[in-house]
C-alpha cells in the first residue's frame, strides 16, 4: 500500500514522502538519525534516478509472469507534477526515459510494446468487434492493449498512449475506414454494445435506413418500418425507414427498441407523417402532386389517416 511504501536502506527508515505502489531498498544516504534522506546528495539523486527507470523493467518482467501479468497496472508509479525538488526531477528523468525505451505493455497478441506503440480500449469495443477489426479501423500502426488487464484506467496518465474512450467511440461512425467496412449485421453488433453501455449519441449519424447499406443517418431522420401499403402509398414524400435488420432486432428485443426511441427513431404514425412531412412542406408537396401517380398516392394516404 503506497501509506507504507516506506523507502528502506536494507533496515526501513521513516521515509514515506513518495508513496510508491511498491518497497524500495536501496544505499540511500539517510541522516544520523535515519529519519530522512538527503535530498540533493548527488547518490541520492542518481538513485532515483534508477528508481525511475528500473521500476518498469521490473514491471516488464512482472508482464511476462502469466499468474501476475494483468495486475501490473497496480505497480505503476505515479509520475511527480510540477515539483521543484531535483530528487523528484531525478525520478522523472528515469520515468521518462523507461516509458520511451522499455516494452512493458501486454498486448492481445501475447506480446509486449512500449508506451508509444499502445492504444488503451476503454470501453470494451474491441471485446465485441474483435482486435483485428478495431485495430483497422481505429489505429492500424498500434499494439492493442490487452483486454484482461485489470485497472486500465490507470494507464491514462502514460505520456505518449492513445485512448480509446467514449469520445472516441462517438467518433468513429464517421471514420471513412468503418464506413467502407461496415454491414448491417455489423452495424447490429456494435448499436447493441452501444445500448448495452447506455451510450446515448443521439446527435450523430449512426444508422442505416432500408434502401442504403453504407451511408450512415441520424436516428430522428428515420422512422421504424411499417406495412408496405403505407410505404407504397408515401411516393409523393421521401420518409426514410430503419434498416430492417436493426427494425427486426428491436422488435426482438424492447430495451433495444426503447433505446433507438430515446436516440430519436420516431414510431410510424400516419397522422404523425401528415403533421411533419406534409402541412410543415406545403409547397414542396404542391409540386410533387402535380404528378398523377403521386396525387392519387396523397389522397388516399391523407383519406386513411
Amino acid at each position: 500500500e503506497p501509506d507504507k511504501s516506506f523507502l528502506f536502506t536494507y533496515l526501513p527508515t521513516n521515509v514515506n514522502d513518495y508513496k510508491f505502489p511498491f518497497l524500495v531498498n536501496a544505499d540511500f544516504l539517510t541522516t544520523a538519525n535515519r529519519q530522512s534522506i538527503h535530498l540533493k546528495n548527488i547518490w541520492n539523486l542518481y538513485l532515483f534516478e534508477q528508481i525511475g527507470y528500473l521500476c518498469f523493467k521490473w514491471i516488464s518482467k512482472i508482464s511476462q509472469e502469466v499468474e501476475l501479468k494483468n495486475t501490473l497496472t497496480s505497480l505503476i508509479p505515479a509520475r511527480f507534477i510540477d515539483s521543484n525538488e531535483l530528487i523528484l526531477e531525478n525520478f522523472n528523468k528515469g520515468y521518462d526515459r523507461a516509458i520511451n525505451e522499455i516494452a512493458f505493455l501486454p498486448t492481445s497478441k501475447g506480446l509486449l510494446c512500449k508506451v508509444s506503440d499502445a492504444i488503451v480500449d476503454l470501453t470494451g469495443l474491441s471485446d465485441v468487434i474483435g482486435d483485428d477489426l478495431f485495430l483497422t479501423i481505429v489505429a492500424q500502426n498500434k499494439n492493442l492493449v490487452a483486454n484482461n488487464l485489470e485497472n486500465k484506467s490507470n494507464l491514462i496518465g502514460l505520456k505518449g498512449i492513445l485512448l480509446f474512450g467514449k469520445d472516441e467511440l462517438k467518433k468513429v461512425f464517421a471514420n471513412s475506414v468503418l464506413q467502407q467496412i461496415l454491414t448491417p449485421e455489423l452495424l447490429v453488433k456494435i448499436l447493441l454494445f452501444l445500448k448495452e453501455k447506455e451510450y446515448i449519441f443521439s446527435d450523430i449519424a449512426l444508422l442505416l435506413s432500408e434502401n442504403n447499406d453504407r451511408d450512415l443517418l441520424t436516428p430522428s431522420s428515420l422512422y421504424f418500418q411499417t406495412s408496405q401499403e403505407d410505404k407504397n402509398l408515401l411516393t409523393f414524400k421521401a420518409v426514410k425507414f430503419l434498416h430492417p435488420l436493426i427494425d427486426i432486432t428491436a422488435d426482438k428485443n424492447n430495451e433495444f427498441k426503447n433505446w433507438l426511441i430515446t436516440l430519436g427513431v420516431k414510431p410510424f404514425n400516419g397522422r404523425s407523417v401528415i403533421n411533419q412531412h406534409i402541412l410543415n412542406h406545403s409547397n414542396d408537396i404542391d409540386s410533387q402532386i402535380k404528378d398523377k401517380t403521386n396525387n392519387l398516392n396523397f389522397w388516399r394516404f391523407v383519406f386513411k389517416y
